[in-house]
């Protein structure tokens, strides 16, 4: 038992690395190796809000086939801010997991809020993200009441135009209790900080340097009736260093390589006994590269690459047993956008596809495009 939430609780932990400074990528950047932290666009905004003032006047939308995630919403100016509203499901990588009977829907019904502003000069934004469901009843021979909230809050500010800084906390609570209004589950400190931010060094009108930095510390737990608690405590590091680099007026290539460090300290706490036990992982190096090629006026071409070596460890029995893993991880991207008028289209292509070809030829199942997303921009 101890092995299997600790395989959980870990994919919590290398997802809330996600969150310091790479959380959030849309269709582009994705196809473009995941290169979010060194490249300029909208879905910035998930992980620095205040970018939100660059992208005014704007109706998103996108969704991915393989997870069945999907966000729509828009951007608006509003006086001398931008404000901006978006409808979405999540997932894992949003917020915790919270342990209710699957009956009740618990990662559903997001709604984020965002403003951002300039100051004379300093750009200002926030973001706020909710969602909440809940199943109750009132009989009476059932009290029973399961119910989920979720919220989150990232500020950040831009100076000179060029250092980019922010700040980011999210929490869950829940509560789950049967017939007789008795606790099955309660939360045990279950929140997450980070920080995170990133320096535009332009070296010439073709070339700029972007190195960044992200930090996230967070805490969760489970606690049952029995006197039966899992908690697990972290924290994860991310240094790093990209460029953009502009081959012509058509072409832009990027490249990043990093450094990341996850750690966790699992708990499991019951009658008489205890149990804890460590895991970390390192990243050492990753990196990841990406082109984006304009073909003709409508039709641009996207690829990338990323590219890790990993290193994970586990000791148990208060350090007197390890157990450790290396390994490799490639992946590649492929993508491609199309432009009508005002309209953006983009799709991030299954690599496969290019091998199986269509059903009607190869009889094999899969999709041609795996993520798709929309824009539009109004004056």
């Amino acid at each position: 038992m101890m092995n299997g939430i600790k395989v959980f609780l870990i994919s919590l932990l290398i997802m809330a690395f996600a969150g310091s400074i790479a959380f959030a990528s849309d269709t582009r950047i994705t196809t473009m190796g995941g290169v979010e932290s060194i490249l300029h666009d909208n879905s910035n905004i998930w992980v620095l809000p205040q970018t939100i003032t660059k992208y005014s006047n704007l109706l998103t939308g996108e969704i991915d086939s393989r997870s069945g995630l999907y966000s729509v919403g828009g951007n608006y100016a509003i006086g001398s801010g931008v404000l901006g509203l978006y409808l979405n499901n999540t997932d894992l990588e949003s917020f915790f997991a919270p342990e209710v009977d699957d009956s009740i829907d618990t990662y559903d019904q997001k709604i984020d809020l965002f403003y951002g502003w300039d100051m004379n000069g300093t750009v200002l934004g926030g973001h706020l993200s909710y969602y909440g469901n809940s199943h109750e009843m009132d009989a009476n021979n059932d009290k029973s009441i399961q119910s989920v909230t979720g919220f989150g809050i990232d500020l950040g500010a831009t100076f000179a135009e060029n250092l980019e800084l922010a700040f980011n906390y999210k929490m869950v609570t829940w509560t789950y209790e049967n017939a007789n209004a008795d606790m099955i589950t309660e939360p045990k400190g279950n929140s997450e900080f980070g920080l995170g931010g990133r320096y535009w060094i332009e070296m010439s009108s073709s070339y700029t340097i972007v190195p960044y930095a992200g930090f996230t510390k967070f805490g969760e737990g489970i606690k049952r009736a029995n006197h039966d608690e899992w908690t697990v405590s972290g924290l994860a590091i991310n240094l790093g260093i990209g460029n953009n680099m502009n081959i012509d007026d058509n072409i832009l290539a990027v490249t990043d390589i990093g450094f990341a460090y996850e750690k966790a300290t699992f708990k499991h706490d019951r009658d008489e006994r205890s149990d804890e036990e460590n895991a970390s992982g390192v990243k050492y190096p990753y990196f990841k590269l990406g082109l984006e090629a304009e073909l003709t006026s409508w039709m641009d071409f996207r690829m990338g690459v990323s590219k890790s070596w990993i290193r994970e460890f586990d000791e148990d029995n208060n350090g007197k047993d390890t157990e450790m893993w290396g390994y490799a991880d490639t992946d590649l991207f492929l993508g491609t956008a199309f432009h009508f008028g005002n309209l953006d289209i983009d799709a991030q292509i299954d690599p496969k596809f290019l091998t199986r070809g269509p059903n009607f030829i190869s009889g094999q199942s899969g999709n041609l495009a795996s993520r798709i997303s929309l824009k539009y921009i109004w004056d």
